[in-house]
């Protein structure tokens, strides 16, 4: 390995910058960056902040900037990825979704559970008759009108 070829992206961006008398401040106005993207950029850092078809399109804006060659840009940074590319995160399956869902599903339970509980608990036992029961004979009333409205027999 050369010398050369141990000079990452970022270096190579940061030297055509400075050589052209350019801040970083300038960069990003006249390719109308965020600073902290060109700045990314000669940091190595910026295949942590986005998708590599973003870096690619900065890449193409800065070459005629710098004076440099989109093909070596990109050489350079297919090269640079590769080296410290990061494994792929497995997609989720349909399975581990179901098992999200039916986890949610048994957490609703619980919570319902756990506030009727607090509900009887706070209320008491006897208060909570009270408040179900007449609701209960209303219900009772309204079944036994429709029973009568369709003619079905009283059981």
């Amino acid at each position: 390995m050369s010398g050369r070829d141990t000079v990452t992206l970022g270096q190579t961006l940061a030297a055509a910058r400075e050589a052209r008398g350019l801040t970083i401040d300038e960069v990003a106005s006249r390719l109308r960056l965020g600073k902290h993207r060109v700045a990314a950029l000669e940091e190595d850092r910026i295949g942590l902040i986005v998708a590599p078809v973003f870096v690619k399109g900065y890449l193409r804006q800065l070459a005629p900037l710098y004076g440099l060659k989109y093909e070596d840009l990109l050489a350079r940074f297919d090269r640079d990825t590769k080296r410290t590319a990061a494994p792929a995160q497995p997609i989720p399956s349909i399975e581990n979704l179901r098992n999200g869902r039916r986890v949610l599903r048994i957490g609703v339970w619980i919570a319902l559970i756990v506030f009727f509980g607090f509900l009887v608990a706070r209320m008491g036992g006897e208060s909570i008759v009270r408040y179900v029961e007449p609701r209960w004979d209303a219900l009772l009333s309204v079944v036994e009108r429709m029973r009568s409205d369709t003619g079905e027999p009283e059981s």
